[in-house]
């Protein structure tokens, strides 16, 4: 089917209310941003990670079989919108004792660091390729 009769059937509602979902993902294969549907820092840092996500799944993005970049890119996001929280938020509801409370503090640093989910993602995917 030719790509204006795609176009025609999203604009006349047929998709309901997963018109927005499916434009948002099909824009991805034309490298626009998910960010650019939100505003606030809080919801575009949550959709630019899921979008770094879906990049690596087949046919979504512009993923090339050559290099691994797509698949660490993928990871690192994923370990920043779950580990790095749900890590930080465990941490940070432990009873501890004072002496124990300036290393909890500084491994809930690290655990949120971007830095440590580049280490988790070459351990997932290997060395990021150039």
């Amino acid at each position: 089917m030719p790509e204006f009769l795609w176009t025609a059937v999203s604009r006349s509602g047929v998709y309901g209310p997963f018109d927005i979902p499916y434009n948002i993902l099909y824009g991805m294969r034309f490298e626009r941003n998910l960010t650019s549907v939100s505003s606030g820092a809080g919801v575009a840092y949550t959709l630019s990670h899921i979008q770094n996500v879906l990049k690596a799944v087949p046919g979504l993005g512009c993923n090339s079989p050559n290099t691994n970049k797509a698949e660490h890119t993928a990871v690192k996001s994923a370990y920043l919108l779950t580990v790095g929280p749900f890590l930080s938020a465990l941490l940070s509801v432990t009873p501890t004792v004072p002496t124990l409370a300036a290393p909890r503090a500084g491994a809930i640093q690290y655990g949120s660091l971007a830095s440590a989910a580049s280490k988790f993602a070459d351990m997932v995917v290997g060395d990021r390729d150039e």
